[in-house]
């Protein structure tokens, strides 16, 4: 049996980054999300230039002149921007492809591999049990990562009580702190 169905968990940067270069190479993709919807929350990252080119390459060009008015610029460095609207310009291309599903509020609960292909096993949101062949599964799906603890036999991460702050914020020209940022 030919399959060229990839099964990715997880709906985040990567995964939606993943499917978008997945698709492009003549897959389709089934993206599982557990959660329910895409959520304005987190924390802002660095994007170099070699990921807005890497960005551009995977959406076709132009996803970062959409982001121009919500990026803060570092000097010599690329740009500080919020994941979520990263996140939000790829999903926008994935929903745009015609191979590339996603499938919100789905439990991956068990993973079969078989010599012709994988089964993602998961409860969606109807409550109902689901199967899901493909000819290759990625997991995508961060720090409690159930493709990890699964297909590795690991256990769970374990909490280090620690908690990390990070913000960002956009300084006036005429600020002191400008001098300061810049040494």
């Amino acid at each position: 049996m030919k399959m060229d169905n990839v099964i990715v968990v997880g709906a985040g940067l990567s995964g939606l980054a993943l499917a978008l270069g997945l698709e492009k190479a003549g897959f389709t993709v089934d993206i599982l999300e557990q959660r329910c919807d895409f959520s304005n929350k987190g924390a802002t990252f660095g994007l170099r230039h070699n990921g807005q080119k890497a960005l551009d390459e995977l959406c076709d060009e132009g996803i970062m002149e959409s982001l121009h008015e919500i990026r803060i610029p570092i000097p010599g460095a690329g740009y500080m921007l919020a994941w979520y609207t990263v996140r939000d310009a790829i999903l926008q291309k994935a929903k745009e492809r015609s191979r590339i599903k996603i499938h919100l509020q789905c439990n991956v609960h068990n993973i079969q591999d078989s010599d012709d292909c994988v089964r993602a096993h998961f409860v969606d949101a109807s409550g109902a049990s689901c199967a899901l062949p493909g000819c290759l599964l990625i997991g995508c799906d961060g720090v409690n990562s159930f493709v990890r603890t699964h297909v590795l036999e690991l256990q769970p991460d374990k909490s280090s009580g620690t908690t990390t702050w990070r913000g960002s914020l956009k300084v006036p020209d005429d600020s002191p702190l400008v001098d300061l940022l810049e040494k």
